[in-house]
């Protein structure tokens, strides 16, 4: 009997789950039937319609203005309307508007917001009624760039160069109180190790403020965003400042050459550096100097070197050691006159005082009938008849065998040349 009635429970219990769940379906099936069938009112929220700024145009060209706050808003708007319309709405069924026209001054305004609907929606309630805008003047600057290197390192024995840039300043366009923090520009290159030879690379410009910090703003344009960089790399060398003598008179022997530096340091291109052994001072003629002397002679660099000590002058010193200066007269005549086109002519002088110097054992041996002068006339034309002309023509001298005599200075004689070809 017992167990008759546990039977009976269990089976009373089962029951009911199944009554309980059959109701459930039948009320969710006429749910889904009053739903479908009877479409209802329906409330339905859209978050993050964005509002738009219109007639932005208009205060940016007639009035200089610039909007830098405000587009980014947003708002959520709660529609009613039949659920099959309402429940498929997105952000971009719907229109949020805020008309700027009005402004004609910088400043902070907050302007109503327009919203335009579906059809056959109601709208409930919205997040915002108004929009933040933020205007200010725009305004125009140039600023300078500047260059800074990550990781470069310059090898031992190379210098680094000012770098030249494909442009100097970039033109910064946007809200005054913007471009009022702008220091500079700059242009990061970027990492290039080891160098020992000029490079050239591109890097983005950045706008930096007084402290160093980056200036990033959405409404602050540049009119470059790239600049091309070339840093040049230099070799560097201390070469030996050297003179050199015009005729080859001078030597270790007979003159002392002294100069107020020895040495200079240089830098360049790795390839026209390493062929540089010395530079040369000046080229002293031994002619022209007749007695100790000393002078200043300009400091003239090959293309392509620069001069790392600033030195731009030298002063050279000579002085004559063993040797010493005599004077003669020589003789003058026809015979030393090279006339190939036959002109008619008359000298000026029959004789000429000449200073000699040399090693005085050879200097003293040199006699007026052992000097050969020479006065050529082959480049000169002849001149009409009943006419003449006076040219001066250089003396050119010849020694006997020797060397260490040569004459100071330059010599010239007086020449008449008179009518046509003789």
């Amino acid at each position: 009997m017992a167990d008759r009635i546990s039977s009976d429970a269990h089976g009373g219990k089962h029951h009911d789950l199944i009554a309980k769940a059959v109701c459930l379906v039948l009320a969710l099936i006429l749910w889904i039937y009053v739903m479908e069938a009877e479409n209802p009112d329906w409330e339905e929220t859209i978050e993050g319609v964005p509002i738009e700024l219109i007639n932005t145009d208009d205060i940016e060209i007639d009035s200089g203005l610039m909007i830098y706050g405000g587009y980014s808003s947003t708002v959520d708007v709660t529609l009613r309307g039949k659920k099959n319309l309402i429940s498929g709405l997105t952000a971009d069924d719907i229109k949020a508007t805020a008309d700027v026209s009005e402004i004609s001054e910088a400043g902070e305004y907050q302007l109503d917001v327009s919203l335009t609907v579906p059809d056959d929606t109601d709208i409930v309630s919205r997040s915002a009624d108004t929009v933040t805008v933020e205007v200010d003047r725009r305004e125009r600057i140039t600023v300078d760039i500047r260059c800074r290197y990550s990781g470069l390192v310059i090898e031992e024995g190379f210098t680094q160069g000012d770098a030249e840039l494909s442009v100097s300043t970039v033109t910064v366009t946007g809200p005054s109180r913007y471009l009022a923090e702008i220091d500079h520009a700059e242009v990061l290159v970027p990492d290039l190790g080891h160098v020992t030879g000029s490079v050239t690379a591109y890097g983005s410009i950045s706008l930096v403020d007084k402290n160093g910090g980056v200036v990033s703003n959405p409404y602050v344009t540049m009119s470059n965003s790239e600049v091309r960089v070339f840093l040049p790399i230099y070799a560097n060398k201390e070469v030996p400042l050297t003179v050199e003598f015009v005729n080859g008179f001078y030597n270790n022997e007979n003159v002392e050459i002294s100069l107020d530096r020895q040495t200079i340091n240089i830098r360049g291109d790795a390839a026209v550096i390493n062929d540089i052994d010395h530079i040369l001072v000046t080229r002293i003629d031994e002619k022209l100097i007749s007695d100790d002397t000393s002078f200043e002679a300009n400091l003239v660099l090959p293309d392509g070197v620069e001069n790392m000590d600033g030195v731009t002058h030298v002063n050279v010193s000579i002085k004559h050691k063993g040797t010493e200066k005599r004077s003669l007269i020589i003789p003058i005549d026809d015979s030393c006159v090279v006339n190939p086109q036959g002109l008619a002519y008359t000298l000026s002088q029959d004789s000429l005082m000449l200073t000699l110097r040399g090693d005085p054992g050879e200097l003293y041996q040199v006699s007026p009938e052992n000097i050969t002068a020479k006065i050529d006339l082959s480049s000169y034309s002849g001149v009409l008849p009943g006419q003449s002309a006076t040219v001066r023509v250089p003396v050119v001298l010849s020694f006997p065998s020797t060397e260490t005599v040569y004459e100071i200075g330059v010599y010239y004689v007086d020449v008449t040349i008179s009518g046509a070809v003789s």
